[in-house]
């Protein structure tokens, strides 16, 4: 039981037939605009109903960075699967769904990282450095290129995990608009931050469940409000202990990991040695001295923040919740003034989690992220929001409530991704602990611990929501997610 998404040029795994696959990062494909792969024989697994191939002509002739109009700026014919299928060839299932025909719903619940048994943890580490030392062949990263240019693309193999560090690693540069820099990447410092992630975490999870073999894995969360100045997950049986030179130690299964997209600037493709064996090592750096964000700093920002997000739409925003999650404002006072909750985490981590273009290397990440899911999840359900509360007036560059998710295929929006977790197909352990929603009150559901399952009373609601609108200028020059 157990067990996170986004960049340009690759798939997610061998056997999750999504993203940009290796099919349509070809200079045929590129230049047809075509991204119609076949499956058992047939193109997007028509012959056996699975999909057809579509024409979109949605291209922006101006100069338009491809993350924010995404497939549309590189594809004219792309997949369209039918039902519970899924993937850029419709090869694959949604999220949560099994079986030939893509019919077996197993919902996932996901538990706390000290939840786990022994045997779970060890299922979940093993699944990891699995997909970590197992080359995907369904899936390429983009390694070269000029942005808008689809001739000059280079593209390589990569392992399933790194396939899934790559895609957060390009998500995290610098979006190009109208052929300039914005400073602005397409799921962080604005309202896409949360359901961006919440689509990465799906995917990833989806992933683990198929490199494991196993439906019911469930990625679990990290709570690090019950770290204070310990460090309880990062054990040899779990996430593995640090040597002075911050690299991870045997006999942890992550010990002489090496990362990809070495990336400490936000204008480039993915960049590392082509060599592995001289990329740089996994490291972290976190020390006894500093704290992490305690449960009243996730508290105030579930109570005291009821706007989702708002102008300037990055790290300069104040009094909403997105800032204050992400951890560019005071949980307390609603300014932003430095570090916290979610930043917090990855400046106090350290080594690759304190880079934005590194930290989806450390596994950690993931289970950081669930948390922050976690914490998004609690704060949309008692304060009643829907994508209704997001942001539609003057948001950045490809992080608008209809933008897509990057680089989804078939393509997913943020629309999609603010859903609660529930419509989604998963939970957390601790949902029935919840506080009661203002909009409706039906009785909580009930965890069975031994199963990891739940079971809901399915009510009616109407719930008023207020879509805010707020006009912007164009963003001046914004400061680094992670304090850098």
């Amino acid at each position: 039981m157990m067990l996170s998404l986004t960049f340009l040029a690759l798939c997610l795994i061998t056997t999750v037939k999504s993203q940009f696959p290796p099919d349509c990062s070809t200079q045929k494909a590129l230049s047809e605009r075509r991204c119609c792969p076949v499956f058992e024989g047939s193109v997007c697994g028509s012959n056996s109903g699975r999909g057809s191939c579509r024409r979109y002509q949605r291209y922006d002739p101006d100069p338009t960075d491809m993350r924010c109009n995404w497939p549309y700026q590189l594809y004219d014919e792309l997949c369209s699967c039918y039902g519970n299928y899924d993937g850029a060839d419709c090869g694959d299932c949604k999220p949560y769904y099994h079986g030939p025909t893509c019919s077996e719903h197993v919902p996932c619940v996901r538990p706390e990282l000290r939840e786990l048994t022994a045997a779970e943890r060890k299922q979940f580490t093993d699944t990891l450095c699995l997909a970590k030392t197992t080359t995907s062949t369904r899936c390429v990263v983009q390694n070269g290129g000029t942005l808008g240019d689809v001739r000059t693309y280079t593209f390589e193999r990569a392992s399933e995990f790194d396939c899934i560090a790559a895609i957060h690693a390009s998500s995290a540069m610098d979006v190009k608009e109208g052929g300039n820099w914005t400073n602005q990447d397409v799921l962080h410092r604005g309202p896409a931050f949360c359901p961006g992630h919440r689509c990465l975490l799906i995917l990833f999870e989806r992933m683990l469940q198929q490199v494991s073999g196993n439906k019911s894995m469930c990625l679990p969360y990290w709570d690090w409000t019950k770290e204070v100045n310990t460090y309880t997950v990062f054990t040899d049986d779990l996430m593995g202990r640090v040597g002075i030179d911050g690299r991870i130690l045997a006999p942890c299964c992550f010990a002489n990991w090496r990362i990809v997209c070495e990336n400490t600037t936000t204008h480039s493709f993915c960049r590392h040695d082509p060599n592995p064996t001289k990329r740089e090592f996994l490291t972290r750096t976190y020390t006894p001295k500093k704290t992490w964000p305690s449960q009243v700093d996730v508290d105030r920002c579930i109570s005291n923040w009821q706007q989702y997000d708002g102008y300037p739409f990055d790290e300069r925003t104040e009094n909403c919740f997105r800032p204050c999650i992400e951890g560019s404002m005071n949980p307390f006072t609603g300014k932003a003034d430095g570090n916290y909750v979610h930043n917090n985490v990855h400046i106090t981590c350290g080594g690759a989690m304190g880079y934005l273009t590194r930290a989806s290397n450390d596994p950690i990440f993931y289970c950081h992220h669930a948390q922050a899911d976690r914490i998004c999840a609690i704060w949309q359900w008692k304060n009643c929001i829907t994508p209704n509360d997001y942001p539609t007036d003057g948001v950045p560059p490809c992080q608008g409530l209809d933008d897509s998710v990057y680089p989804a295929l078939p393509r997913r929006t943020m629309r999609e991704c603010m859903k609660l977790p529930a419509q989604l197909g998963y939970s957390y352990s601790d949902f029935n602990r919840w506080p009661a929603p203002k909009c409706r009150t039906p009785p909580p559901p009930v965890y069975n611990p031994a199963t990891r399952t739940t079971r809901t009373t399915t009510t009616t609601t109407t719930t008023t929501t207020t879509t805010r609108t707020t006009s912007r200028k164009k963003p001046g020059f914004l400061l680094g997610l992670l304090g850098k």
